[in-house]
């Protein structure tokens, strides 16, 4: 996962990302970009938007300022995220109908 979002980010700022090992939610991937200073701004394209980060994933990294050398300081990159699709809840019912 760590190579699809370098990869996504393309010839952007270099985003430094931990090695594979390291389980990377939707969570991790924000973290480590605002610990670069990046501003982060998130898209949810699939699934719950109520879901924790923790068990969503990263679709895509966008990062529509991409001039290279400039500084990733107040720089917004837009994270596309897929969570789990809510649960519909169970139970029994039942009824008439006329």
């Amino acid at each position: 996962m760590n190579r699809l979002v370098a990869a996504l980010i393309g010839l952007a700022a270099p985003i430094a990302f931990a090695s594979a090992a390291v389980a990377d939610s939707a969570q991790y991937t924000i973290d480590q970009l605002q610990a670069q200073g990046y501003v982060v701004a998130i898209n949810w394209v699939d699934g719950n938007t109520g879901a924790p980060l923790s068990s969503c994933r990263v679709v895509a990294v966008h990062n529509p300022d991409s001039s290279p050398g400039e500084s990733s300081s107040a720089t917004t990159v837009y994270v596309d995220l897929a969570c789990p699709r809510q649960q519909a809840p169970v139970g029994i019912g039942g009824g008439f109908g006329f």
